[in-house]
């Protein structure tokens, strides 16, 4: 994986699809330009229904989430676990859906996530 830009947005989701998606308590997702992103290794593809503007891509090797790209926005979300540094959330998304609550107070926290993601 390697990636040309700055991310454009990092956030935290907390619907059900994405605690499945990836086993855990939610993802961990930065916004990227799709141009900017480059994945070395070979992916298997996911969607969830016919028309869903997220196809989910996985590892074809170990299955683990890699990105979740969004074609007619132009934009990829690279799992956040997969990128070096810190992951600085500017927003937790579907937050009623949480199975855990989260410390970081000042993060805004919405119902559900904006439109066009």
């Amino acid at each position: 994986l390697k990636i040309h830009r700055p991310p454009g947005r990092q956030y935290l989701c907390h619907c059900d699809e994405c605690r499945r998606w990836t086993g855990s308590v939610g993802q961990a997702m930065t916004l990227f330009p799709r141009d900017s992103v480059w994945i070395s290794g070979l992916l298997v593809s996911h969607r969830r229904f016919p028309g869903c503007i997220s196809c989910r891509k996985a590892c074809a090797k170990c299955h683990s989430c890699v990105l979740n790209d969004k074609p007619d926005l132009q934009m990829v979300d690279v799992c956040g676990g997969l990128l070096p540094g810190a992951f600085m959330p500017e927003a937790h998304y579907h937050y009623e859906e949480r199975v855990m609550t989260f410390a970081c107070s000042d993060v805004p926290k919405f119902e559900d996530a904006p439109p066009e993601l």
